[in-house]
């Protein structure tokens, strides 16, 4: 039974395009490594601004943050990406 959820869980992300701000090189190499698992279409900003364009110009499902973030921050961030789209699914790391 529990196979069969993570079966369809990895079925429904991969087809999903995650956003995922970060300005940690290293990080983003790292964290990418797990998200591939999940995600085949992952599009990467480095600022929150950055951030803020991809969001507007992609089809973006779901977005992954930090709230360190430079130019804008991940607060201020999800806050004009929310009002864009109410629905967005967010999760923030610190």
């Amino acid at each position: 039974m529990i196979n069969t959820h993570f079966s369809n869980l990895f079925i429904t992300t991969k087809k999903l395009t995650l956003l995922y701000i970060e300005n940690h090189d290293e990080t983003i190499h790292e964290n990418l490594k797990l998200f591939h698992t999940y995600f085949n279409k992952i599009i990467i900003a480095k600022n929150g601004q950055e951030g803020i364009d991809k969001f507007k110009t992609h089809d973006i499902h779901i977005i992954i943050t930090e709230i360190n973030l430079p130019q804008v921050n991940g607060i201020e961030l999800l806050t004009q990406i929310k009002n864009l789209d109410k629905d967005i699914i967010t999760i923030i790391l610190s």
